[in-house]
């Protein structure tokens, strides 16, 4: 865990963040039924960004960069 930071604030944090529509949390499961829900961890999930143009952002990618491209499927060391 990071310096300064509690369990509680980091949490809460995410709460906030998943409240306002930025993340989605998406739980864990061992996936041996139906539902899969029943066997689901809620202290092991993952983060989903849901804004493509904040992840874009974050990640350094110009919209210009993007909007240049012929197919944003291929990756470039393929091309």
């Amino acid at each position: 865990m990071s310096e300064g930071l509690s369990h509680y604030r980091i949490r809460r944090s995410l709460d906030v963040i998943e409240k306002v529509m930025l993340v989605h949390r998406v739980q864990s499961t061992a996936a041996h039924g139906l539902p899969l829900g029943a066997n689901s961890n809620h202290k092991v999930f993952k983060l989903i960004f849901l804004d493509i143009g904040l992840l874009q952002h974050i990640s350094g990618v110009s919209p210009n960069t993007v909007l240049a491209e012929k197919d944003l499927l291929v990756p470039k060391s393929i091309m």
